[in-house]
């Protein structure tokens, strides 16, 4: 059985560029986010991708419990999913 593993890949840079005084540019270091600030960014975009993919019928949801819509990706399974 496979297991659905939803993820994001991203490259983010530890700090951002500006203009120099002769126009060059200079790379000033950003300081990490604290644990509290990553886990509240992370916690909006699982419920957003939750959210985007249920309203696509991708996914369903049954008495607390969501479950991907197999009819989805196979027209020999016979779901309630919705179109």
């Amino acid at each position: 059985m496979a297991n659905l593993n939803i993820h994001l890949n991203c490259l983010v840079m530890d700090g951002v560029y500006r203009r120099g005084a002769e126009g060059e540019p200079v790379f000033g270091e950003v300081p990490a986010h604290s644990d509290e600030k990553l886990q509240a960014v992370l916690h909006k975009i699982i419920t957003r991708i939750m959210k985007l993919l249920t309203r696509r019928g991708v996914l369903i949801e049954e008495q607390g419990q969501t479950y991907v819509c197999h009819a989805r990706f196979s027209p020999s399974f016979d779901s309630s999913c919705r179109e």
